[in-house]
């Protein structure tokens, strides 16, 4: 492989918060490697927020850049494979719209695949980010904290993974290669990345040129927004519902992975149920539904914990504030938060670095992000 391929970002757009989407572009901009193209996919938006698009970046004057128009809105996974099609680099990866980069992240990502060229895929946490007034969070997962401090090995988590006691990581660099073998399912509006991850981990060839990465560098932004598609919670469960579906009928790696979820995690167990209640809002037949599904006393009462939650979630907190349950756990600071060390290890980053255009980029995230 060339030793400063060209990576290929795509990035889907669909009628973003405009001021999330400059800062998205500008933390792509603080990048310290220079060799890379961004695939802008405009997935149906408003005149105006793709008059807006196009006016910021041919202001740019960036030939990096490129745009492409879809007529309609068919969803982030037809967006960004329509982007796969047009790339020209040899490393494929993704941003989305309203989210940033730690500017060191191409730079150590080309270091780590030169030196692992049968690594095909490499597979990274991401860091979630909220913003509450002055409260400011970043945090993961124990696992996450235990591969970045050295207590984890991304062997031993990869390891984890192929037993279907982890899931893989969303953040992904692919080589070119790889980019025949799957593709984003067009039909799910949401969790289509989860989906993208779960035909990896099917495919033997695949998964076992895949990497655990071990570097910080993408910035998933928890914040308040009603248009979110994450917070469309009758889309969610329908999504979910296509995917357990989809890899039921495998013993694999996946299929294992969604039973252990469906022991663990209240809306993969009765998803269903959930969706059925959207459509139907029978608080009767959702009971009727989940207690028949229910094994025990604890299941039932986790059933209408699950109720409680999402109905406080879609009936009140969306609606009313835009805030659901999801940004109230990562500002609690149960995950811990490594505000902190990352402020640390972003300033001396920007103490090594030479005084050029990517400099005055990883100044202008430095200052959004702490």
């Amino acid at each position: 492989m060339n030793i400063f391929p060209l990576i290929s970002t795509i990035m889907p757009y669909f009628n973003p918060r405009f001021n999330l989407f400059v800062e998205a572009i500008e933390s792509l901009l603080s990048q310290s490697y220079k060799n890379w193209e961004c695939i802008i996919v405009n997935d149906g938006s408003r005149i105006e927020s793709k008059n807006a698009l196009e006016e910021y970046i041919n202001g740019l004057n960036d030939k990096r850049f490129s745009i492409f128009h879809l007529d309609e809105n068919l969803g982030p996974g037809v967006a960004r494979n329509h982007g796969i099609k047009n790339i020209k680099g040899e490393i494929v990866t993704f941003l989305d719209a309203d989210d940033l980069l730690f500017p060191w992240l191409y730079n150590e990502t080309v270091k780590y695949l030169n030196k692992n060229p049968g690594c095909l895929i490499l597979s990274g946490p991401y860091l979630y980010y909220t913003c509450f007034g002055r409260i400011k969070n970043i945090c993961s997962f124990k696992h996450v904290y235990d591969l970045f401090e050295g207590k984890e090995t991304p062997m031993t988590l990869l390891e984890k993974i192929k037993e279907s006691k982890n899931h893989m990581f969303p953040q992904l660099f692919l080589r070119k290669d790889t980019i025949n073998k799957i593709e984003f399912d067009p039909s799910l509006q949401i969790a289509e990345d989860d989906d993208l991850l779960f035909q990896i981990m099917d495919n033997e060839e695949l998964i076992n040129k895949t990497a655990i990465s071990p570097i910080a560098g993408y910035i998933y932004r928890i914040y308040s927004s009603p248009n979110r598609l994450s917070h469309k919670y009758d889309l969610r469960f329908t999504s979910i519902e296509k995917i357990k579906n989809k890899y039921k009928i495998k013993k694999s790696i996946a299929s294992q992975t969604i039973k252990n979820w469906e022991k663990t995690v209240d809306h993969w167990r009765i998803t269903n149920t959930l969706d059925d209640y959207m459509n139907n809002g029978s608080v009767v037949k959702y009971l009727k539904s989940a207690f028949s599904i229910s094994n025990t006393l604890k299941d039932k009462l986790k059933s209408i914990k699950t109720l409680i939650a999402m109905l406080i979630t879609c009936k009140f907190l969306l609606p009313v504030f835009a805030i659901d349950l999801r940004y109230l756990l990562f500002i609690s600071g149960r995950l811990g938060n490594k505000y902190r060390k990352f402020k640390k290890m972003y300033l001396e980053y920007l103490q090594t670095c030479n005084n050029d255009e990517t400099v005055y980029y990883a100044k202008k995230t430095y200052q959004r992000i702490f």
